[in-house]
């Protein structure tokens, strides 16, 4: 398994998780589908994304089975670029952080894509 987890693939993954969620929405009735769905997409993302830049012990088992030295730079260069992760700015923490505070709108954009192709329940 493969840390689902970095800065590089996280849009990806939201837009498309945004897709399914639409989907579901369309084939399953519930008040709150959308909402209780989006939230458990949002933290799980959060909580990992936060978890592997912050270097936290937890989540040790994921950037090392990606051969990434830290939790960091599996998040920034996903075993694909070679950024320096080690001296990072304070612009570039900041910079990361506004990544991560713009995942919801990642989610939002694939609910939108979802439902002009499935259309959206309204119960």
């Amino acid at each position: 398994m493969i840390p689902f987890d970095s800065f590089l693939i996280d849009v990806f993954w939201l837009i498309g998780l945004g897709i399914l969620v639409a989907w579901l929405n369309a084939a399953i009735p519930g008040k709150h589908l959308v909402e209780i769905l989006s939230v458990i997409v949002l933290a799980c993302f959060w909580v990992t994304g936060i978890g592997l830049y912050c270097e936290w012990s937890a989540f040790a088992w994921m950037w090392k089975m990606c051969g990434a030295e830290s939790g960091r730079d599996w998040m920034i260069n996903s075993g694909v670029l070679h950024l320096d992760w080690q001296n990072l700015t304070t612009g570039s923490h900041i910079f990361f952080g506004t990544l991560l505070a713009a995942y919801p709108l990642w989610l939002y954009a694939g609910l939108r894509i979802g439902y002009s192709i499935f259309g959206r329940r309204k119960d």
